[in-house]
């Protein structure tokens, strides 16, 4: 159990983190699009960026819930609704509380970016 629950504490560190990314991210696309910027090349790099961290935080939640001890059913839809996109915001909040309440148990200080290592 112990390796799992380290192992939950590095995932759910680098899924919180890659939300950080992804939301800064939009921003920075947001900002561009407000400035009008017609840039082919930028809007580009930008959709490649952005897609990019979405495949990677799809990553990071299959590597959390298999840590949690969830079943391949509920790994595999946590995945799929990572695509919907109000749904991925309550399966990250589910998986969050999840995963706070499994480190809180196991002795971790969890914060804001998930827990201390």
């Amino acid at each position: 159990m112990s390796q799992d629950v380290q192992e939950l504490a590095r995932s759910f560190r680098t899924l919180m983190w890659g939300i950080l990314l992804l939301i800064i991210l939009n921003v920075a696309a947001g900002i561009v699009q407000a400035k009008g910027a017609q840039d082919l090349g930028v809007s580009l790099g930008l959709l490649g960026a952005s897609l990019c961290i979405g495949i990677f935080l799809v990553i990071q939640v299959i590597r959390v819930t298999k840590a949690l001890g969830w079943g391949t059913v509920a790994t595999v839809l946590c995945s799929i609704a990572m695509f919907i996109p109000c749904i991925s915001l309550i399966t990250l909040l589910v998986i969050n509380q999840a995963s706070v309440k499994v480190l809180k148990a196991a002795g971790y200080k969890v914060g804001l970016m998930g827990a201390k290592i």
